[in-house]
């Protein structure tokens, strides 16, 4: 199920207005899925296997991100009921008893455009790209890096790894000459339509959304081999599921259903790693 479209888009600006007046009690508005748009492919899947089995629930997901951020305060103030994460939680954010539920680990891949001949990048070039030092790819051909904003859960990933890497993308993101798509959908987007471009993107995203973009290697490892993530790459993002402290049966149902065979099974159909369920899972 492709997961590009804006559908909602006025419940998208409810969601994430900062003035709501009172949680909403409407049960529809309440079984609402939604949050960080990496992982939206993957639940759409998880919740379509999950109807197979409960027809009659009434989970259902948002198609357009809402980051994490806004997924939190959504599922907090009561316009969600479960939030997509793709970071880990700040104090504030779990001073409300909420309970996280990690479910997938999937690698960060850097992606081009097919007319792109490089194969890989390594951190002394992305660092150098980034900062404007290096403008084509080896094959002289225009290089031009897509950046996520910087409180990005996947930007983020990326300056945990190597301190001059991280002033490199805080330069990046600062540069008026470079696109830096709000969501993860259009992230992808406009990689795709810009020649030369590159970007990054998690792993899960590009395969449950059916994205053809090649993937670069990255210091010398593939993130997927034989269909499987590669465990000696550098560079993953987690998912989780996020609950209220006393979510309804059916939210609790859907959790159990993500980390049982058929929800794991699922999750690793898409190169991911499928997490175990903490010990705090319902």
């Amino acid at each position: 199920m492709p997961i590009r479209g804006l559908r909602g888009t006025g419940l998208i600006a409810l969601l994430t207005s900062s003035c709501w007046a009172a949680p909403v009690a409407h049960a529809s508005e309440a079984m609402l899925i939604g949050g960080t748009g990496g992982a939206l492919g993957t639940l759409a899947h998880l919740l379509t296997a999950y109807r197979s089995l409960h027809p009659d629930s009434e989970l259902e997901l948002l198609e357009t991100s809402l980051g994490t951020g806004g997924g939190i305060r959504a599922l907090t103030d009561g316009r969600l009921a479960i939030a997509l994460a793709a970071r880990d939680l700040t104090e504030s954010e779990r001073a409300s008893g909420i309970r996280v539920h990690p479910f997938a680990r999937t690698p960060l891949v850097f992606v081009t455009q097919p007319a792109v001949e490089e194969k890989g990048l390594t951190i002394r070039t992305l660092s150098e790209i980034y900062r404007g030092l290096r403008t084509t790819w080896s094959d002289d051909s225009h290089c031009r890096p897509v950046m996520r904003p910087s409180t990005d859960s996947d930007t983020m990933v990326i300056r945990t790894l190597d301190p001059e890497l991280a002033r490199s993308v805080d330069i990046a993101v600062r540069r008026s000459d470079l696109l830096v798509p709000l969501t993860s959908q259009e992230n992808l987007d406009t990689i795709a339509r810009i020649p030369g471009a590159f970007g990054y993107a998690p792993y899960a995203q590009l395969s449950s959304e059916n994205r053809d973009l090649p993937i670069l290697a990255f210091e010398g490892e593939e993130p997927i081999r034989d269909g499987r993530a590669n465990r000696a790459y550098a560079l993953w993002t987690d998912f989780s599921l996020v609950t209220r402290p006393a979510p309804p049966p059916e939210v609790s149902r859907f959790v159990d259903f993500v980390y049982s065979g058929r929800g794991r099974a699922i999750i690793q159909s898409e190169g991911n790693l499928a997490l175990p369920a903490p010990a705090s899972a319902p």
